[in-house]
């Protein structure tokens, strides 16, 4: 025990000299265990958003204390339920994806200038591996090697990729065209995924770049999307897409990279209009979607369906007949599932294969 005390302080000490202050909590022991197919963690912070890694054994959260702003960050173990690391920031901080190791975890705070910087942090020891200035837009690839970042916030993007282990320069990429977001997809081909407004219409594309050979991979044409609301969801991988129309009631989904409708038919769910829905069109990598709808006044468990012909896969338990999820976030593996709960202090975890 006291070599833990130890190397927990010197742990502290190495991240304070890096201006991130880092809590290992004492109060929480490793039970050894393995998850069950569901259980809770409680939090004592609300929470902001919840990050997988890609086999689902950690979770990124992020949490929020003052004034409804991300501060903290916790990583948490799935299968223990033991949390990791407490992460506290002076500014917003928010995580946006692990490697696929778990390894390395991206996160995006600000300066005092209100610029935006990428921290990649080491899992394992919570220590700072490199920090990146004017990432507006970020995430990392698939492999951990680098991170890609929009650095400009006017219409043109200037999109660069940065190596993590030197912090060097490796490519420069600009479009000239008004970028909404960018996105690494987390396939094998570590393939840039960019949002953006063009053509004669100003219709919402998504561009899918080959970093490696620096060409358009795929450039669709989003259907039936608008990007300023809610009605849409991506896969972890990018490769799926699904959209809503506007009576919030009925699911369409797309390749990505073709643009094809890949369900039959639209998926219609029970829905309320009385009821918040603004949780849904959560797609895993293997062609599902988890819905929690509303029927009769009552709440509906969050199921499982297949994307192309809408058949159920599975029923998940919940806490109560009461509990309501704003929130769902699919593993890469497509084996683990996090419910961020209504009552934003509360996670469930599935694990559904």
């Amino acid at each position: 025990m006291k070599y833990f005390r130890l190397i927990c302080t010197v742990l502290i000490l190495i991240m304070v000299l890096a201006g991130c202050k880092v809590v290992v909590d004492p109060k929480i022991e490793d039970d050894g265990g393995e998850a069950n197919n569901f259980y809770q963690i409680n939090l004592d912070s609300g929470i902001y958003g919840v990050v997988l890694s890609a086999d689902g054994s950690l979770m990124a959260v992020n949490g929020y204390v003052v004034g409804g702003i991300s501060r903290v960050v916790d990583i948490y173990n799935t299968k223990t339920k033991v949390k990791l690391f407490h992460y506290i920031n002076d500014s917003i901080i928010r995580a946006i994806n692990f490697s696929d190791d778990g390894t390395k975890l991206l996160l995006v705070s600000e300066d005092s200038n209100k610029d935006a910087l990428g921290t990649v942090i080491d899992t394992k020891t919570g220590a700072t591996i490199r920090v990146f200035n004017k990432c507006y837009q970020v995430s990392m690839l698939r492999d951990g090697s680098a991170i890609v970042a929009d650095t400009n916030r006017v219409n043109e993007a200037i999109i660069c990729l940065y190596s993590i282990s030197s912090g060097q320069l490796i490519k420069k990429l600009s479009f000239d065209y008004k970028v909404l977001a960018v996105f690494v997809g987390v396939n094998s081909l570590n393939n840039l995924f960019i949002r953006y407004l063009g053509g004669l219409n100003n219709d919402t594309h998504l561009l899918n770049w080959d970093l490696t050979n620096d060409v358009t991979a795929s450039d669709i044409v989003v259907p039936d999307v608008d990007w300023n609301v809610w009605k849409f969801g991506l896969s972890p991988d990018m490769l799926l897409i699904g959209s809503a129309n506007y009576d919030k009631s009925k699911f369409n989904f797309y390749s990505t990279q073709t643009g094809i409708q890949l369900n039959t038919n639209p998926f219609v769910y029970p829905y309320e209009k009385n009821q918040s829905t603004s949780h849904l069109l959560s797609i895993g990598n293997d062609s599902t979607f988890v819905v929690q709808g509303y029927e009769n006044n009552s709440i509906l468990p969050p199921t499982i369906y297949k994307i192309a012909d809408g058949e159920i896969v599975k029923k998940l338990n919940m806490p109560s007949q009461r509990t309501v999820y704003k929130t769902f976030t699919y593993s890469s593996n497509s084996q683990v599932l996090a419910g961020v709960e209504q009552n934003n202090n509360s996670i469930s975890i599935w694990k559904i294969k």
